[in-house]
């Protein structure tokens, strides 16, 4: 993607997105480096939020299967499998995540 292509697309979510949320309720942006950087830098010069100097944690689009995971320490359980998630594993994703971001960020009042 082109910067040329690009920059109006981020100038036009983030005014759309400052129009459906406050700033202070965006807090983690999540995907592609160079989406997120071009992201970042626009809804900073938009709403003069702050950005973290260092990210809460690295994310990578990745996955295993049966045959590259490895557990050295014990093995799975008979009645478990490993697969890519589906739609249909939504809500349990969703309370993974959840729980995930309550216990990596500390708030300090």
């Amino acid at each position: 993607m082109s910067g040329a292509w690009l920059s109006p697309r981020i100038v036009e979510l983030t005014r759309h997105l400052q129009a459906c949320v406050l700033p202070k309720r965006v807090f983690s942006v999540f995907g592609k480096a160079f989406l997120v950087k071009a992201f970042s830098q626009r809804w900073i010069e938009l709403t003069g939020s702050v950005l973290e100097p260092e990210p809460f944690y690295a994310a990578y689009y990745s996955f295993c299967t049966s045959e590259s995971f490895e557990d050295i320490d014990q093995k799975m359980p008979a009645d478990h499998y490993i697969r890519q998630a589906a739609a249909d594993d939504l809500g349990h994703v969703a309370q993974l995540c959840q729980e995930f971001a309550a216990t990596s960020v500390s708030i300090i009042p």
